[in-house]
This record gives structure tokens, sequence and C-alpha cells, in this order.
């Protein structure tokens, strides 16, 4: 009997549980524990796999390249096909090559099974791309490099709701292990990054994952990518989900840090910050401290947080340009149907009058909303996002009189999930439907502006591999302002979770992107008066080869710039006229390289101009 029979068409073998005694078979990876055959013929059909793992224990006397005969049962491990029990081997002869099958599953069902079915257990070429940062087990979601980047869909996965949208789940979508069969680990990989090989797929109980059996090329790619600053004729509203910043947890001190550098170098000094997952105001005042430091002038902030404080808040910072404003929470208390009171993270609304416009005023509405986390299991979860939405929606259309922005983690699409749809039940737009069905509220709608975006740009969040927007801002018609642009600040969803213990390192500060919307004041843009202080930013990939490129951008004419050791020894960087250890200047944009001597290690670069601190950034040499 041939593997392929073994494996059949579909998610199950038409033999489980069958003693068989299998063809000739090469193996292509072995350890003591367990081994991978292929076929060295097959039988010419796609949907078959022609690999099998062998899960007998008593394999260490195989090597790749060897050709056997093989008998045991057929068993279903976790999902992947295997010979588990009453094994026999027989090795007939060494030194047997085997071509590795081009990879390339594509995105549809295959006879009701996962596109990833068919090459179960098989010995791959492959060229991936990651969908994700490594995560807490160093491993990546990936997709094949030849399909676009998934995306969360609307719906509910299969096999959902009558009438109602459903989501496939991606089912592209694979895990990647670095070091799964023995190879070296790498813990720095960030969505986006093509890694290129040869290795096998496995199948366990979270699904289908590609590990390499050789090592493997890489092209990295850099996480982080700021928003611009603003112009003189512009307001700018920003909304960061700062990651459970709390000062009673273990690692507050790096995350603050983190939080500060990533306001100041990727949303660049935003003038209304909307803060969601703060501790409340001890934290805040913690914030605007540590911006003050970071720069006295565009780090200058007033803040506020609820009184009466809750585990999660919703707060502010607005830049003291602004004259003070004025902050009330609302429906704190609205009670829920299912008990309790509605908003455990009421909506924060503050009303300002823009600078140097004083008869135009604005609102923003900052908002928390109840999470997706137990929806499938909970109908409670379901009511209470829902009547969260309904209440969320009235406040809107009592506060649309005036210029209103709402923003804010909304945990929700901006599409139906299928059983609520809170973004839409919001901003009065067209839904596709619910279980729990929108009600007319807002009256005309409002306009989503992350729609003004590529479609590849409109997310927030990555879960489990799909690109997904939880983080939104929407405004009514707005009069004495225009909407120049809305952008994500990218480096924390996209990144490697390894980066956020690194105080140096600017990416995975929380794990949502921020995002920040630029109004002009229509008063001061007839004075095209479009003047913009921009911030120094290095630009690298991290990790960096010796001898790598650094690109930096907006570097004052008196910038020092310098590269320490871990022993804080300054070091010469390679193309910089240096009149001190390590230091030289520059103006505008332009790159320099690291020197090609510097061995594997963690180094800092810095920019200074005078006494003032313009960047701070570790970078890891890996060969």
């Amino acid at each position: 009997m041939s593997i392929h029979d073994v494996q059949g068409s579909g998610s199950v073998s038409p033999f489980l549980g069958q003693l068989v005694q299998l063809d000739t078979s090469v193996v292509t990876f072995a350890n003591s524990e367990f081994a991978y055959i292929q076929d060295a013929e097959g039988d010419g059909d796609p949907n078959t796999s022609e690999g099998l793992l062998i899960d007998d224990g008593n394999t260490f006397q195989l090597v790749p390249g060897d050709r056997v005969l093989i008998s045991g049962q057929v068993q279903e491990l976790s999902g992947q096909t295997a010979l588990g029990a009453s094994v026999t081997i027989n090795k007939l002869s060494s030194g047997t090559p085997l071509t590795p099958v081009a990879f390339d599953p594509g995105t549809s069902l295959v006879n009701g099974a996962s596109p990833l079915e068919r090459f179960e257990g098989m010995l791959l070429n492959f060229s991936v791309t990651a969908a994700s940062g490594s995560d807490d087990f160093n491993s990546v979601d990936v997709h094949v490099t030849s399909v676009d980047r998934p995306f969360r869909e609307p719906g509910l996965l299969p096999p959902g709701l009558p009438d109602l949208p459903v989501f496939d789940g991606n089912p592209e979508l694979m895990n990647y292990d670095p070091n799964g069969l023995g190879q070296s680990n790498f813990i720095f990989h960030n969505a986006g990054d093509v890694i290129e090989g040869t290795g096998i797929l496995e199948q366990f109980s979270f699904g289908y994952e590609l590990s390499p059996i050789e090592p493997t090329t890489v092209e990295l790619v850099e996480p982080t990518r700021p928003v611009r600053a603003r112009t003189d004729d512009e307001i700018t509203v920003a909304s960061l989900n700062t990651l459970f910043l709390r000062n009673d947890e273990s690692d507050y001190g790096l995350r603050l840090n983190k939080i500060v550098a990533y306001i100041g170098e990727q949303l660049h000094f935003p003038d209304v910050l909307a803060i969601q997952e703060t501790g409340g105001s001890d934290e805040i005042e913690d914030l605007i401290f540590r911006l003050r430091q970071l720069d006295p002038e565009l780090g200058d902030y007033q803040g506020f947080a609820p009184p009466d404080e809750g585990f999660l808040n919703v707060a502010y910072l607005v830049h003291n340009r602004i004259d003070p404003p004025a902050f009330t929470e609302l429906g704190s208390n609205e009670f829920c149907s299912c008990g309790g009171f509605l908003h455990n993270r009421p909506p924060l609304l503050v009303e300002l009058n823009v600078p140097g416009d004083e008869s135009t005023t604005l609102r923003v509405l900052n908002l928390h909303i109840r999470s997706l986390n137990g929806v499938d299991d909970d109908v409670e979860v379901r009511i209470r996002r829902n009547e969260q939405a309904i209440s969320i929606a009235n406040m809107v259309e009592n506060l649309r009189d005036e210029n209103l922005v709402v923003v804010g983690d909304y945990n929700a699409f901006q599409f139906t999930d299928g059983y609520v749809d809170v973004f839409n039940q919001i901003s009065g737009l067209p839904s596709l439907g619910a279980q729990f069905p929108v009600e007319e509220i807002v009256n005309p709608p409002l306009v989503n502006a992350a729609a003004s975006l590529p479609e590849e740009e409109q997310y927030s969040f990555v879960f489990q591999g799909s690109a997904q927007q939880l983080d939104h801002c929407l405004h009514n018609e707005l009069s004495g302002l225009t909407v120049n642009e809305f952008a994500f600040a990218r480096g924390n969803s996209d990144a490697s979770i390894n980066y956020a213990n690194n105080a140096f390192q600017l990416a995975r500060a929380s794990d949502h992107d921020g995002f920040v919307l630029y109004l002009g004041i229509d008063e001061l843009s007839s004075t095209k008066n479009t003047n913009t202080r921009n911030l120094t930013s290095l630009r690298f990939v991290n990790p960096s080869p010796a001898g790598a490129e650094i690109q930096f951008y907006n570097l004052p004419a008196d910038a020092i710039v310098t590269l320490t050791d871990v022993l804080g020894r300054e070091l010469v960087l390679a193309g910089l006229q240096s009149s001190s250890a390590g230091g030289s200047s520059h103006s505008e944009n332009g790159s320099f390289l690291l020197p090609q001597n510097l061995i594997p290690g963690s180094y800092r670069l810095t920019v200074r101009s005078g006494s003032r601190l313009l960047s701070s950034q570790q970078i890891l040499i890996n060969h």
C-alpha cells in the first residue's frame, strides 16, 4: 500500500485503526522519537499527501535518505495521520535522494479539508511570509508568499448562523517554528518577513506547523513606521491602547518608557491622545513627566483620567498649546439588562477650543468597549456589547451638533462579527447583519476615517495571523476643520513579542497600533503656514548584520550620532566624518553604514543635538 492511499484526500485516513504494510519509501527526517517518510514516486494526485509520520520512539537508527519498508497501525494524532502502533521498520539502503515538493497550497478548501492537508508530512520547498511577529513560543503565523496577506473578514466561524456572513478563518495560515525540527531558533520575526527553505509540514491540535530541516534564508523587514509630524495649521487627534499600563505591574518602568517613546517618535506628540488600558491618574502623571523629559516643548501635556478608577481605564493627554479643556464621563450610571453597570469603562468626552481659531470647538469621545473574549460561548457578552453599542450610538447622536470625533479601541471590526455589529451600530453605516440587528439611531452616518487608506493598511491588531482593525476613528461633517490625513503608526501589531522587553527598541510598545487624524484648521490654512517641526528618526532592520545600512531622517546639522557597545564604549561609524569618537554632523536625510567588523551582540545608536537627546535605539548584530 502506498502512503497516498493511507493519507486519502480528506482530513482523516480511510484506513484509520487498521494495520497496513507500506510500499518502499524514503526517510526525510528522523530523530530518536519519530521520523517522516515519503513516497518517492507519488500518484500524481495533487489532493493526496505523499508524506507520513512514523511515531514509534524507535527511529534513532534512521537518517534522511534511507529506503525503508514499514508497517504499522494507522492513527490520527492531533489530526495528523501516522503509523503509531505495532510499527516494524526494515531498512533497505541509504543515500537515496529525494526532491522536495514545491509548496503552493492556495487558499481554498480541498474536498472539505484545509488546503494544507494535502501537504501534511511532506518534504517541501517553501517560500512563506510572516503574517505576525514571533510569539511567546518564538513561532510565527505565516502564509505562502504567493498569496496576499490574510485579513479578518465579516461573520462567524463555520458553521455560522443562517442568513449571516461566515468567516472561513483564513485556512491558508499556518504556524512556522524555526526550531521545531532541530534547527537554530530565531525570535525576532516580524510580519512581512519572507522565509525560504526546505522543511516538513506537521499537524497538531492547534493547526498546521511548518518547520525547516536545514538553514533558511530570511528577508527581514523593519516593523516600525512613524506617522508624519503635524504642520502649524493642523491639530492632531490620536488614539492608543497602551496594553495594561499599570504601575502595579512588575515591568511598569520598562513599559512606561516604551509608551513614551512611541508617543514621541511614532505618533509625533499628538495634540489630543485618547488612551485605553491604563491604570488611571498616577500613570497619566508619569506619562506627562516622562514626555516632558523627552522634549520639554513637544511633550508639554496636561492629562485626565476618571476619578472613580477601575482596573483599566480610558484617559486623555492634551497638549498645553490647547486651552484647558472640559472632560466628562458619559453613561457611568447606565445598567445592563444582564446585570450590573453597562459600561465598566465609561466613554470619556473631551471638549476643547481649536488653537488658532477659538471660534471652532472640537469634541472627542474616547471608547473602550467590552472585548470579544467569550463571545462564542457566553450570550451575556453579546448582550453587553450590543447594549454598549446602542448606548454609545445615542451619545453620538446627541453630541453631533458640534464637531465630533469618536476614537478608541472598539474591540470590534469595521463590519459585523455575526453576533453584534458594534462599529456600524455606532457609525450608522450599512450593516451586513447580526444576531442582534443594528438599530437605526445615528443618522446621517458618520465618516470612517480609515476608509481613506488602502485596504492593506486597514488594520491595527493581528490575531492568530489575521490582520484586523479594532481601533477606529469616526467623525461627523466638520465645520472649520478639514480632514487632511489619517494614518497608523506601525511597530506594535506586526512586531515580534520579544521586542516588548527591550527598553531601547521602539517596536512592541503595545499590541495595538496607534493612529493619528490630521485636521486642518481652516482659519489658519488660509495663511498657508505649513511649517513642520520634524523629529529625528533612524530606520534599520533589527537584528542587522555588520556593515548594514542605517537610514536617518530629519537629522539636524549639529547632530552627533554615536554607536556604543554594552560596556558603553563609543565605536566609530563607517562612512561618517568623525570629529570625536563615534561622532559626526549631518543635515536632512541620508544613510551611513555600520562597521564591518562588529561582532554579534547588542549595541546602542544614539543621536544628540547639543545636550538634547533626539533618538536612542538598540540594534542587535546577528552576524
